[in-house]
């Protein structure tokens, strides 16, 4: 049995060690890549960008084999993708989010989760995060704007920028009825008879958003001192899916849940 405390041998660092890793203090801010620099990167972020998507169409529960398949180090390759505009549009891959789902869920220790409890766990909460934000802003065609205004601030830590902008589009599709309809139709939520056009790709299975739902409830504690000790960008569109999922789907589980977690993605969407 792992004691929580320490390094997991697949799983990395504990909760009270990794968060000191992504404070906003410590999250490095950009990288000047040359070209041959920058293709070494894509390529083996691509790489590894592909397998997990590969296990968003999977119904087995991998269990600790997910981590033996994707490592910690393959993670931290697809988080560098966010340190360069360039390499930012690598993230979009709708099933990048649901692929992250499945590895999340694959962390459980004695039948309990342990998903925030280690730096894999969060890491794949974090990539999910970016890439859900890329693919909206892409659907909303504001992502070359985003890649612009990283370009033209140098200065200014590109996740900042980034989790600007989708706070900003969250904020705009959920101010009316109608922008809430649309902002169904980018999620790729059921929506009867869609006026915006053909559908677009969904980023997890039917069952994805109550898995991560399942998931930030089981783990809230960790997730909530995870989340008040480091910077997670863009996460206002991550609560945006859940709850349009809990509204469009009527799922009777989660509305039964205790209000805690719905507490907690109220605030966290009006940060």
């Amino acid at each position: 049995m792992s004691n929580p405390d320490q390094a997991h041998r697949l799983w990395g660092p504990p909760l009270d060690e990794y968060i000191h890793s992504y404070s906003i203090n410590s999250v490095k801010k950009r990288v000047n890549w040359d070209a041959r620099t920058e293709l070494e990167h894509r390529d083996r972020a691509r790489a590894t960008i592909s397998q997990v998507c590969d296990l968003a169409g999977g119904d087995q529960d991998l269990g600790e084999e997910a981590a033996v398949r994707v490592t910690l180090s393959m993670l931290r390759s697809i988080m560098d993708l966010t340190l360069s505009p360039g390499t930012f549009v690598e993230l979009g891959y709708p099933d990048l989010v649901g692929g992250c789902i499945k590895l999340m869920k694959s962390m459980e220790i004695s039948g309990k989760d342990a998903t925030f409890r280690y730096e894999y766990g969060y890491l794949c909460f974090r990539i999910l995060t970016v890439a859900l934000g890329v693919c909206m802003l892409q659907r909303a065609d504001r992502f070359n704007f985003a890649v612009n205004k990283m370009q033209a601030n140098p200065e200014t830590e590109l996740l900042l920028v980034f989790s600007q902008e989708v706070s900003r589009l969250v904020r705009t599709l959920l101010a009316e009825d109608q922008g809430r309809k649309h902002c169904d139709w980018l999620l790729a939520l059921y929506v009867s008879e869609p006026p915006y056009g053909p559908p677009h790709k969904a980023f997890t299975d039917v069952y994805g958003p109550l898995r991560l739902h399942s998931i930030l409830y089981l783990s809230l504690q960790h997730f909530l001192k995870a989340f008040a000790s480091t910077y997670s960008p863009g996460l206002s569109l991550v609560f945006c899916l859940l709850w349009r999922y809990v509204i469009v789907d009527h799922n009777p589980y989660v509305h039964k849940c205790p209000h805690d977690i719905g507490a907690t993605y109220t605030y966290t969407l009006l940060v």
